[in-house]
Order: C-alpha cells, then sequence, then structure tokens
C-alpha cells in the first residue's frame, strides 16, 4: 500500500470512528485505524532520526564544537569569522556634516557673547537724562532714575545703564535694561549686570504688544541682545544667532 491509499484509508476510518455517523459497535475500524496511525507514526520517527544524524554528519564536516571526550573541543579547520558590517563612507560623510551644521549653529548663538561684531545691527551712545523741569523727568527729583544712569533710544525702546546695589555687598553693580520707556523716563525689566570681567547685558524678545517701530524694524519673536562696551558709555546691539 503507497502512502497515498494509507492517506485516504486513514480519512475513512477517521470518518468511520469519529464522523456525526460513527458506529460504537465498528470495533474493527477503531483497530485498523490506530494500526495505521502508529505505522505512520513510526515511519515519521525514523526520518526524523535520520534528519538528525545527517544534520550531526555535516556539522563535524565544517568543524562545529563537540563535546565527545571531555571539554568543547573544535573538530576540523576553523571558519574565518564574517566581517563586522561596513560603515559606508556616505553615511560617514552626513554624520560629520551633521556635526559641522550643529557646531555653526551653536557658534552662531553665542556670537554675541565673544564680543565681536558678529550680527550687530547697532552701536548706541549712551547719555544722562535729560535736566528735569516741571514736565518732565519728574522722577529724578524723587529718585525713581538713580543718578548715574545713562540712557540711549532705540527703535522706540529705552536701553538703559544703571547702578544696582547687590542685595549683600550694598556695592552697586552697573546693570543693563531695555524696554519701552516709562512716562517719567524709567526703564522697567530685569536688569543683567557685569559680574567680573563679564560686562552688563540683557535681551529683549520682540513681541506683538513692543512699540510699532520696533516691530518695523524686526519681525516678530527676534531676539535682540544689548551688550556694555569696555567704556561704559556705548552699547551693541546684536541678533541672537546672528
Amino acid at each position: 500500500m503507497d502512502d497515498d491509499d494509507r492517506r485516504a484509508e486513514v480519512a475513512e476510518l477517521r470518518r468511520r470512528v469519529f464522523g456525526p455517523d460513527a458506529d460504537p459497535a465498528d470495533a474493527a475500524a477503531r483497530e485498523r485505524l490506530r494500526e495505521l496511525e502508529a505505522r505512520s507514526a513510526g515511519t515519521a520517527g525514523a526520518s526524523d532520526a535520520d534528519d538528525a544524524r545527517a544534520d550531526d554528519d555535516r556539522a563535524e564536516d565544517v568543524g562545529t564544537p563537540t563535546r565527545r571526550d571531555g571539554p568543547l573541543r573544535r573538530d576540523g579547520p576553523l571558519r574565518r569569522d564574517r566581517p563586522g558590517p561596513r560603515i559606508r563612507p556616505r553615511l560617514v560623510a552626513a554624520w560629520a556634516a551633521s556635526l559641522l551644521v550643529a557646531a555653526v549653529a551653536g557658534a552662531g548663538a553665542t556670537a554675541w557673547w565673544l564680543g565681536d561684531g558678529r550680527g550687530t545691527v547697532a552701536v548706541l551712545a549712551l547719555e544722562p537724562p535729560p535736566t528735569p523741569d516741571n514736565a518732565t523727568y519728574l522722577s529724578v527729583d524723587t529718585g525713581a532714575i538713580a543718578p548715574g544712569s545713562l540712557f540711549a533710544a532705540f527703535h522706540g525702546i529705552s536701553v538703559a545703564r544703571v547702578p544696582v546695589p547687590d542685595a549683600v555687598t550694598g556695592i552697586d553693580a552697573t546693570c543693563l535694561l531695555a524696554g519701552p520707556a516709562e512716562q517719567d523716563g524709567s526703564v522697567g525689566g530685569l536688569p543683567g549686570c557685569a559680574t567680573g570681567a563679564v560686562p552688563a547685558r540683557t535681551a529683549l524678545v520682540v513681541t506683538a504688544d513692543q512699540p510699532q517701530e520696533l516691530r518695523d524694524a524686526f519681525p516678530v519673536g527676534t531676539t535682540l541682545t544689548f551688550e556694555l562696551e569696555g567704556d561704559g558709555e556705548t552699547v551693541r546691539v546684536r541678533t541672537a544667532g546672528g
């Protein structure tokens, strides 16, 4: 009996034993089914064993490690390991270029701290406030503007150099402010003060509520930086990242 006939007989016997019309009294069909299934299982097991032996033989031919007589050893010639993945020159070049772009961008963003002229849009000359009269700058008399303060106008805002006393020592530090001028001539905002050899610096972001003259000169979202020059009487204005 060939394999096709055996499979057909097994299918028919399974229908007679387990199908909807199965006869519980058909013991001959159940016995024949067990016989054929056992024979099929034995044939498959022998085939698997032969395949396993063949795999072992091939493994020995190519030098696969074995444990026949003690510690792990390798029979046959050693195989050369596969070379590692190659890094394509094009990918290396792209990676190097990305590092260069990042370095240039970082240098531009911090250029205003380096004391050079990159990104400079103006150099302002600071001057003392006008002599107060009955109509303007009354705050000079009341102390709202500290003595020694200097000012400069810049596209509708005011830049001021003001002394700010240190909270601990009480010694005045030189600081810069930038923003719209108040009615009394003073300038609000957070001061950027000199520290050691680092000069006074401050920054301002152009927003929709800034004076129209400033928004006409610089797009909304532009960051302007202000740095006091070494003479203490001029301020360099830069765009951040310029």
